[in-house]
């Protein structure tokens, strides 16, 4: 039997998304994605970003690119590629209200879960410790 070489983390999470510049206005009001990185394609148009999204307190707690790739995305409809922690239940109700105050349909919240939906149908989940 042999021995799985070290993973150090994760380093970071891609998105497919139908329409570049809709999915980064979204991440970046809704989740707060900063983005450090855009890739151009080879016609010099950009198609595909990446950054990271923080906590509080500025640090970084996950690094995420998002791809423009309107098959995939489609695909991928309804499906939760990503959730995220919170710190306390209380918290589901600040990002309920967050998102409501950035201009978009307000998360789904049952069961200690709150399911945002990005531009493309993608559920994003957060979860609070009472899951």
């Amino acid at each position: 039997m042999s021995t799985v070489p070290p993973i150090a983390g994760v380093h970071h999470i891609k998105i497919p998304v139908s329409d570049i510049g809709r999915s980064r206005a979204w991440y970046e009001s809704v989740l707060g994605l900063r983005v450090e990185a855009e890739f151009p394609d080879e016609d010099g148009v950009v198609r595909g970003v990446a950054g990271s999204l923080s906590d509080p307190s500025g640090r970084v707690v996950l690094s995420v690119a998002l791809r423009q790739n309107p098959e995939v995305s489609a695909g991928l409809g309804g499906f939760d590629p990503l959730s995220l922690s919170v710190p306390e239940h209380a918290d589901l109700q600040r990002w309920v209200e967050h998102v409501v105050a950035a201009g978009f349909e307000p998360p789904r919240v049952a069961n200690a879960v709150a399911a945002l939906h990005d531009p493309d149908g993608h559920e994003i989940r957060l979860f609070s410790p009472e899951h």
